[in-house]
């Protein structure tokens, strides 16, 4: 409303985003929902029809931040069509248009995996697509079964795995945090520079000064360390084991991530993304009270309204989500200081500071996180079958023994969490065998109805009667149909057990609870 009362009015125009594509229809520049720039992706150096360069950049550009609003996904996406137009170019005869791409010429694109159902959008977003192909591709699905069972880890393999992260997350916190108090006791001048503490402390205070350690050059091209250093570098265990005295390594951050998803059931593109936790909401509790991690989660693939949540992870002790948060910003809190002091402050949750500068979890090839857990697991032996570790094992094991829907949908935590779990579908066998047994105990229970077998035709209806319980006459009625009702023969209309008084006035569906209720086989299979 305007100050005098009016309603305002309205743009003429509806809003429209800036085009993504450039001048010449070769490239687009993606950017998310909220506006964040989500990187460029030029296709003019690809081989092939410039046509076809031309109509599948214009469909990438559709799909650019709206359906394909991560950008792993469009680095994934924009490698496969780049691998796709290498190969139209050296198809015989080429391909040079998306009206060209038949089923026959789908059929022949040949990749290992999902991979060509990840691109298959790309190309129903074009406009030109012959309707075979479009109607051979919206039937198309992923090679691999999607019913099969998923790979996942015992209750005590995954037990004994996060154990081992959770003892790697506790030293690195030991040993980060005793070097800090070395480092503090030697600027305060509690320790001098004479004793073997003392000198350890002065390369300390280069590396988190500088994140380096002082090299010096030589004639020869190469660099060297001088003493005292390189005593002090040699006996931490080199210029590897000498930064981690105050950073974390990639196996302690592979440990943390794994630690992560076996608590909150997080998978990977969550993890990489995390930042560190905000304002704690219960700050003004008071000393003593637990503390609780505040963490935004990012999860493009649920959608624009449902991407972003706030999980409150609460300090309960050890073996808690809340402790695991604290450990890792305690770990990180010296590589932090750095890179403030260097002017590039970093909010990721997950970093890694080696000889070589800093990797972070996020970085565009959505390698690093992976490399991780490859490298803190490497070597023991944490699975029976032997295969390397996995992180997508692991939170379908997470999601199953939780037993509830984690960041996800019920339908989704049934079908793909629970059907395709091999442990929990073997460990409840007997509980769904002894369901089925009461459900079949509750039907005969339930179910009063009769059902007999009517004599041969000819013979007399006393067969049937003494099976039954009923008169021959009765008997006679049931078969000659007299008695019918839409669903059994009603063999005592006048008195019903769910009527108190008078004739049966209750639902025909009744009739397969009352035992007045009798069925000839033929006539039940028949209706």
């Amino acid at each position: 409303m305007s100050g005098r009362g009016r309603r305002a009015a309205l743009p003429v125009q509806r809003h429209q985003r800036p085009p993504n594509l450039s001048p010449d229809g070769l490239a687009v520049h993606a950017r998310g929902p909220r506006g964040e720039d989500l990187g460029r992706f030029d296709f003019g150096q690809c081989p092939g029809s410039e046509d076809l360069r031309r109509e599948l950049a214009a469909a990438f550009g559709k799909l650019a931040g709206r359906e394909w609003n991560a950008e792993a996904t469009l680095q994934s996406r924009a490698k496969l069509m780049r691998h796709f137009l290498r190969w139209a170019a050296d198809h015989i005869p080429p391909v040079t248009a998306v009206g060209q791409v038949t089923s026959a010429v789908w059929n022949e694109w040949v990749l290992p995996g999902d991979y060509r159902w990840r691109l298959k959008r790309l190309l129903l977003a074009t406009e030109s697509l012959p309707l075979a192909t479009r109607t051979a591709l919206a039937l198309f699905r992923s090679g691999a079964p999607q019913s099969g069972p998923a790979r996942s880890y015992s209750a005590d393999e995954f037990e004994a795995i996060k154990a081992a992260a959770a003892r790697t997350l506790r030293r690195a916190q030991l040993r980060v945090e005793e070097n800090t108090r070395l480092l503090e006791s030697w600027r305060t001048g509690h320790i001098t520079s004479d004793c073997p503490e003392g000198q350890t402390a002065v390369v300390l205070d280069e590396l988190s000064r500088t994140g380096r350690l002082p090299w010096q050059p030589s004639p020869r091209g190469h660099r060297h360390l001088h003493e005292p250093v390189r005593t002090v570098v040699e006996r931490a265990g080199g210029a590897a084991a000498m930064t981690a005295l105050l950073f974390p390594t990639c196996a302690e951050m592979g440990a943390a991530a794994v630690l992560l998803i076996c608590h909150e059931g997080w998978n990977l593109s969550v993890l990489q993304k995390m930042r560190i936790p905000g304002p704690s909401p219960n700050a003004d509790a008071g000393e003593g009270a637990e503390v609780i991690h505040r963490i935004e989660t990012d999860k493009p693939r649920r959608g624009a309204r449902r991407r972003h949540a706030s999980n409150n992870l609460v300090d309960l002790g050890e073996g808690t989500a809340g402790r695991v948060i604290r450990r890792i910003l305690n770990i990180t809190q010296p590589l932090r200081t750095l890179l403030e002091s260097l002017g590039t402050p970093n909010d990721r949750l997950l970093l890694v500071w080696s000889q070589y500068g800093l990797i972070e979890a996020d970085r565009r090839d959505a390698q690093a996180l992976p490399y991780f857990i490859r490298t803190w697991a490497q070597g023991l032996a944490l699975t029976r079958d032997g295969r390397p570790l996995s992180a997508q094992a692991l939170r379908n094991t997470a999601q199953g023994l939780y037993g509830r829907p984690r960041n996800n949908t019920q339908r989704t935590h049934d079908d793909v969490y629970l059907m395709r779990n091999p442990h929990i579908r073997e460990a409840s066998a007997e509980v769904v065998a002894a369901g089925l047994h009461a459900a079949v105990e509750h039907a005969y229970t339930q179910v009063r109805m009769r059902v007999v077998t009517p004599p041969p035709s000819g013979e007399s209806a006393e067969a049937m009667a003494a099976a039954s319980g009923l008169t021959p006459a009765l008997a006679l009625d049931v078969i000659d149909g007299g008695l019918d009702t839409p669903v059994a023969a009603c063999t005592d209309f006048e008195r019903s057990p769910f009527t108190a008084s008078g004739p049966c006035a209750v639902s025909f569906l009744m009739c397969f609870a009352c035992p007045n209720a009798v069925a000839l086989r033929p006539r039940l299979r028949a209706g």
